[in-house]
């Protein structure tokens, strides 16, 4: 069998080669969808990022490979690599490569009885205010008497309480 390096093994871990994928090539990929290629792509591998298949230092795929795995153009591969790194989820050096960077952590948010939660793409604006990405959804939680406040739909979990408690009830075990 032949054994990929990773990061446990040497400092720059190249993850991704045509015979060992973490994920199948050109899966979720969709050319009939209303959202671009690249913003699929990039939710393609800020999802193996976000799961923790991809981890800080791993070394992703160059944008040839992704192109030839996913079947888009190269332009398309680099989009979806340059929305990553803007939203901080990788770093691309020259000469090197675009490597998974060490993200900030999920934000537990726990609204008031009766706050209502939507999700939407954001504004301009909105995208700026919560240093979200290109196509990352934005969730609204508006709480009664209080101003809405957004949140980077891939960075936050929402707990909602039974009503009785004031805390969540303890873990199970």
């Amino acid at each position: 069998m032949n054994y990929l390096p990773d990061n446990r093994t040497t400092r720059l871990a190249v993850i991704w080669t045509r015979h060992g994928l973490p994920y199948a090539p050109r899966m979720d990929l969709d050319p009939g969808s209303r959202w671009p290629l690249s913003a699929q792509l990039a939710q393609l591998l800020r999802s193996e990022i976000r799961s923790g298949r991809l981890v800080v230092g791993d070394l992703l795929p160059s944008e040839h490979e992704l192109a030839d795995d996913h079947g888009v153009s190269r332009e398309t591969a680099r989009r979806s690599l340059a929305m990553l790194a803007e939203e901080g989820l990788i770093t691309r050096r020259r000469g090197v490569g675009s490597i998974v960077a060490d993200a900030r952590p999920v934000e537990e948010v726990r609204p008031a009885p009766g706050a209502r939660i939507s999700a939407r793409l954001p504004t301009a604006a909105e995208q700026e205010a919560t240093h979200v990405g290109s196509w990352v959804p934005v969730l609204a939680v508006h709480e009664p008497g209080s101003a809405e406040r957004l949140y980077a739909a891939d960075r936050v979990v929402i707990v909602i309480l039974d009503g009785t408690t004031t805390s969540p009830p303890p873990p199970a075990g």
